[in-house]
């Protein structure tokens, strides 16, 4: 048993029915007497089916499908075309995987245009009647909104593995496929939109404005000296809109707040370097900043 995860591993030496039991018990410490004494326990049996070998196909692990990826010239990489404005893709595998290997933080995505990480909100997977699948939705924080390529590959999730199918053979770490985005149309060019009328006559023209550009800093030290203790972005309350949101290195959010006035302290995430995406708009002026957020208490 791994005292760290708690994963129980074991290596079968012959075809058979196994029974295992685990048995978890607990106690507390009396501090009048220093001694432990017993307040609870619970177990759980479960039964494990081993067959002689697995086939062929399962010793090859987990790999995207051949059939169903061409490879890319370039990269030499499988690759998945996806339109643009889409929030969510399948990816389908050669063999069906175990269904319990699979959570929210088993894939990673990286912009090739930026080298930034594009935020996976969700993995979703619809199991069979034996807890298996043999393709997993990309579920993303947003719509793509910028053509080019993108990065896709696995990592060690919060169980400490990959993918697994169900011999139990894991699909390889940072095993990559390419997600081709576009095209993407162009912005329209600008007097090309007309305000909408009715019977009162033309809308109003909106009044001008022109507020100053923002400057967002990328280092925040939240240690009570009354120094840099929020997240201060310069010029941020010119604008009328101001959505921000910060997540980690795992593309996990970790804060979000659709009208921010330069209020964060970095509540209780830890030290280390995070990312963050800026929405701001003013009439029909409208930006997006990505920025990187060095956090040092």
């Amino acid at each position: 048993m791994n005292p760290a995860t708690g994963l129980i591993s074991f290596l079968p030496t012959q075809n058979e029915i196994d029974v295992l039991s685990v048995l978890v018990e607990e106690y507390r410490y009396d501090s009048l007497y220093q001694i432990w004494y017993k307040v609870g326990s619970a177990s759980r049996d479960m039964m494990i089916s081993i067959s002689p070998n697995c086939n062929a196909i399962s010793t090859q692990g987990v790999q995207y499908n051949p059939t169903l990826y061409p490879i890319d010239t370039i990269t030499g990489l499988p690759y998945i075309e996806v339109d643009c404005g889409d929030s969510a893709f399948t990816v389908k595998f050669h063999i069906k995987l175990d269904g319990t290997s699979i959570n929210d933080v088993d894939f990673r995505m990286t912009n090739t245009n930026t080298g930034q990480p594009q935020a996976i909100k969700k993995l979703y997977s619809g199991l069979d009647v034996n807890y298996e699948t043999d393709s997993v939705r990309v579920v993303m924080l947003y719509q793509f909104n910028q053509a080019g390529d993108y990065y896709l590959y696995s990592k060690k999730g919060n169980d400490g593995n990959t993918l697994i199918n169900k011999c139990g053979i894991p699909m390889a770490e940072f095993d990559t496929i390419l997600v081709k985005v576009g095209p993407c149309p162009p912005p329209p060019p600008p007097g090309d939109l007309e305000l909408p009328e009715d019977r009162y006559g033309p809308e109003p023209e909106p009044r001008p404005r022109n507020p100053l550009p923002v400057v967002i800093p990328n280092v925040l030290t939240p240690n009570g000296d009354n120094k840099n203790d929020l997240f201060i972005i310069k010029n941020l309350m010119d604008w009328d809109n101001r959505e921000m949101i910060i997540l980690n290195r795992w593309g996990k959010v970790i804060y979000t707040n659709p009208d921010y006035k330069n209020d964060w302290n970095g509540g209780k995430v830890a030290d280390g370097v995070y990312f963050g995406i800026l929405n701001i708009s003013d009439g029909s002026l409208q930006e997006q900043h990505s920025f990187n957020l060095t956090i040092i208490r």
